[in-house]
């Protein structure tokens, strides 16, 4: 079983930034939540996100409708998919899945964002950050623990349990030095585009780094 990151993994932007983007335009989403996106890319790429980020992201979209929400991330990985998705990447997850291997999205992305794009990529399952919903209404708030840090590990792990495999049998593609917990856990790391802290870890590790262009 293999388990991809999203963005700079599969996608070369942000899915985020696709989504607030794609709610501004529908009416849905404040501006300040676009505004913010700078500063929590920024720590995302210093391997300094935490549940706290999420949970600031997540708190600006109370009050959508799980429709609402639904409508914008179908529009929004509709433009990923044909702006922003690596080549090399979607052939990557074609090749395992012609071995036979599952795929699984394991991000801290929000579950209802990623969803429609493992659902078109025909991966097996998403472990993401969950909305929590009252009647159908995003309360602003994660249901559960965000997936990042130690907790998307112990999400990976327990997934893995879940099928009947061991870690060592799986592996686990991303670009953050934020997913070093889940890499290290695994049989087969690979850090794709990694960040300057990720590439200096996967060589003295001897893990493999690839780079996807187009």
């Amino acid at each position: 079983m293999m388990f991809f990151d999203v963005d700079h993994t599969l996608t070369r932007h942000s899915t985020g930034r696709r989504f607030v983007e794609h709610g501004l335009r529908m009416g849905h989403f404040p501006l300040r939540l676009l505004l913010h996106m700078p500063v929590f890319y920024v720590r995302y790429r210093l391997g300094i996100i935490s549940q706290r980020d999420l949970r600031k992201e997540v708190a600006a979209i109370r009050g959508c409708t799980k429709a609402q929400l639904t409508a914008i991330a179908e529009a929004a990985v509709a433009y990923s998919i044909r702006h922003d998705l690596f080549e090399q990447a979607v052939e990557t997850v074609r090749q395992l899945h012609t071995a036979g291997i599952p795929t699984v999205i394991a991000t801290s992305s929000l579950d209802i964002l990623v969803k429609p794009l493992a659902e078109r990529l025909g991966m097996s399952g998403v472990i993401a950050t969950e909305l929590e919903f009252n009647h159908d209404v995003a309360t602003g708030r994660a249901s559960g623990t965000p997936c990042v840090g130690a907790e998307k590990l112990r999400r990976v792990l327990e997934y893995i349990k879940m099928h009947d495999i061991v870690p060592a049998q799986c592996g686990f593609y991303t670009d953050s030095v934020n997913d070093v917990p889940v890499l290290s856990a695994v049989g087969t790391p690979v850090a794709v585009n990694p960040d300057p802290r990720l590439r200096r870890i996967a060589l003295r590790y001897g893990w493999q780094v690839v780079r996807f262009y187009r």
